[in-house]
């Protein structure tokens, strides 16, 4: 799975947006790297995140 991960290039210090969440939490879509892809909660959890402020 963390490997899926890196090949979408979810590696340190890329900027992360969640876009939306389905009604119930699961999946949530999240942009990186200017495209869109959708996550499960298990599969999120992986990534290791910091708010920023813009």
């Amino acid at each position: 799975m963390f490997k899926k991960l890196l090949d979408m290039r979810f590696i340190v210090g890329s900027i992360v947006e969640v876009v939306r969440t389905a009604p119930l939490l699961d999946p949530i879509e999240l942009k990186i790297h200017n495209y869109l892809v959708a996550l499960r909660n298990s599969e999120a959890r992986l990534i290791e995140v910091e708010k920023i402020d813009e």
